[in-house]
């Protein structure tokens, strides 16, 4: 293949997911600049997940074979370390046209509660995609607001713990997820309280802010 024409690579784990690959850098292409192209032969990927045209229905059902699939690109003997990470997926930085639209209301409440029960704070924007494979394989429990990073849950081995806090408008994709993957899957769904969220937005639907009861959350972890 001479060349592959991808939709933007503007975000790092595109590029970091690219090089683990070994997909070269002089054969990427982003139709954000090259919005026309000229070629003898032109192979076209099908969107994996939407099949049916409905994408808030398909993407509740995501097929186990893309996360067996992950799992032999990205996985390898390197990741075992069983260091058995607790990580809590921190979301607080996760801006869009400015404005945060997915929060805890008692986010500093739970992170004390987690960081006194040896519980990482992660970042993962920060953090290389590489790093993010071996936190998720190796980790014992994982908590989060609903949000795109729970994806790397694919990684985890089986019985992880997941818990996820979502507003009641959120849907069962990361359950759905979870549950192919024979993951340990939990949840905490709070009233929105929606501030500054046009009806437009992407998200509006699952978008607010949202109050994680701290002794739900414990009796999670405790059971």
């Amino acid at each position: 293949i001479d060349f592959f024409l991808l939709p933007s690579l503007k975000r790092k784990f595109q590029e970091e997911t690219l090089d683990c690959l070994n997909i070269p850098k002089h054969k990427r292409i982003s139709s954000e600049k090259y919005r026309h192209i000229r070629t003898k032969e032109l192979i076209v990927t099908d969107h994996p997940v939407v099949t049916t045209g409905n994408a808030t229905n398909d993407i509740l059902n995501i097929p186990y074979w893309i996360s067996s699939w992950l799992k032999k690109k990205f996985l390898n003997e390197k990741n075992n370390d069983n260091k058995k990470n607790k990580i809590f997926i921190d979301r607080n930085e996760d801006i869009t046209n400015g404005k945060q639209y997915r929060s805890i209301s008692n986010e500093n409440e739970i992170k004390k509660y987690l960081l006194e029960n040896n519980f990482k704070i992660v970042k993962l924007q920060n953090i290389h995609f590489k790093e993010q494979v071996n936190l998720f394989h190796n980790a014992d429990c994982i908590i989060g607001l609903h949000g795109g990073g729970f994806g790397n849950i694919s990684f985890c081995k089986p019985n992880t713990k997941i818990i996820e806090m979502r507003g009641k408008g959120a849907g069962n994709a990361i359950k759905n997820l979870a549950y192919k993957n024979k993951l340990n899957y939990n949840s905490i769904i709070s009233e929105v309280i929606k501030e500054n969220i046009p009806d437009f937005s992407a998200h509006a639907y699952q978008d607010g802010r949202i109050h994680v009861p701290l002794d739900e959350l414990t009796k999670i972890l405790e059971g």
